[in-house]
């Protein structure tokens, strides 16, 4: 039988009501407003019962987590609860509780990719691996919203001429947007840690790249699936040209995730950082719209074009790949 976490139980109930009702059922989890208030039973049934719902929800939540001690969440619970008692509705309960994809019906963890694409005029053939996990373009069924965790990825890509040129390698990128609201406010956070491939214009094949990156800031979710962070990231370098042209960066960051359909996610996301060397001072910014297309459960479609600036000139790039999940 599916039961729903509390947190996940409180989310759903504020996904089905107004902001100014979710400030009502807060009222009455700090017992500042009383379920017999006017503003409680002027309601509807069916609003009234979602903003009792949510009340005691918050306060097993805030009891459970240690917010709020069982003599103080007691009595206010049960004046709710017997509020809630009286009011009939369809079902016995204010929301729906039919389940999300479980885990285990998600992507498998292994990806292979394989595709190709263009840095400025220079068309390129690419492959990847990643040992673990989930990215936030992959598909979403099974996973948790706005979460990425990838472990031991690589990607490598072939110009019309040379030898293949390792493009990235990602020893671990954790991601998590955790949207505020009126009862939860988490920071949203990434880190990562890996090798990058920086440019100095779109015909360089450029230079591998250390980088110990970090950013936090809040996040919101705009409406059904699509949430928005702004943070404030920053990074430490190395490369074969240490100290000279990079120590450390700083700078804005704005990331847009929208699950538009169940086998459509669309994410933007634009990156600006002042880079420090001994010797000189750059200008490093990205602009990338990526889209996924679930095309089976261990299969997708990924596009992505974007314009970048290493430090020195700008140049677009854009790519398309398949991706297998084994």
């Amino acid at each position: 039988m599916f039961r729903p976490s509390a947190r996940t139980r409180i989310g759903r109930l504020q996904a089905a009501m107004p902001a100014d009702h979710q400030r009502l059922a807060l009222a009455l989890a700090d017992g500042t407003l009383d379920p017999g208030a006017p503003e409680v039973t002027e309601l509807a049934a069916i609003e009234r019962a979602r903003v009792l719902e949510l009340a005691e929800g918050v306060l097993r939540y805030r009891r459970d987590t240690g917010a709020l001690s069982r003599t103080e969440m007691a009595p206010r619970a049960h004046r709710i609860l017997m509020a809630r008692a009286g009011i009939q509705v369809p079902g016995g309960s204010a929301v729906a509780t039919e389940p999300p994809p479980r885990p285990d019906q998600g992507h498998l963890s292994a990806r292979l990719a394989g595709g190709f694409g263009m840095t400025g005029t220079r068309p390129f053939s690419e492959i990847g691996f990643r040992a673990v996990y989930h990215d936030l373009l992959d598909p979403a069924a099974g996973f948790v919203d706005g979460a990425a965790i990838e472990l031991g990825s690589l990607r490598l890509r072939q110009y019309a001429r040379g030898a293949p040129l390792v493009e990235e390698v990602t020893a671990i990128a954790i991601q998590s947007l955790s949207p505020r609201d009126e009862v939860f406010r988490p920071v949203s956070w990434r880190t990562a840690i890996g090798l990058k491939r920086l440019r100095e214009d779109g015909d360089d094949a450029g230079d591998l790249v250390f980088g110990l990156e970090g950013g936090a800031g809040p996040a919101w979710r705009l409406g059904a699936g699509m949430i928005v962070s702004p943070q404030i990231a920053g990074a430490l370098y190395g490369s074969g040209d240490w100290p000279r042209d990079r120590i450390a960066g700083l700078g804005p960051s704005v990331d847009l995730v929208w699950s538009v359909r169940p086998w459509w996610t669309l994410r933007a996301r634009a990156e600006q950082q002042s880079v420090w060397g001994s010797e000189r001072t750059s200008l490093l910014y990205r602009a990338t719209l990526g889209q996924g297309f679930r095309l089976a459960r261990n299969l997708s479609w990924r596009i992505e074009a974007g314009l970048r600036n290493d430090g020195d000139e700008s140049f677009g790039e854009w790519s398309t790949a398949l991706h297998w999940y084994f």
